[in-house]
């Protein structure tokens, strides 16, 4: 990214929204691949989890007792 001037980061952990406040150009790009890679991708590892343990619980609920 293009950055205007002498801008500095104040502290050492260089977070990504700081860095897209720093850059002059357009950053909508850049903002889409973080909301996917810390928003979207979760979410869906999240749902096939719980899909994941519904199957499971409904197996094991199918099962006819030995009585």
């Amino acid at each position: 990214l293009p950055y205007c001037g002498p801008n500095e980061v104040a502290y050492s952990f260089c977070d990504m929204l700081v860095l897209l406040k720093l850059a002059c150009s357009d950053t909508s790009a850049q903002e889409m691949v973080g909301f996917i890679s810390v928003g979207l991708m979760p979410l869906s590892c999240f749902f096939l989890i719980l899909t994941s343990y519904s199957c499971i619980v409904y197996s094991i609920l199918k099962i006819r007792s030995a009585e």
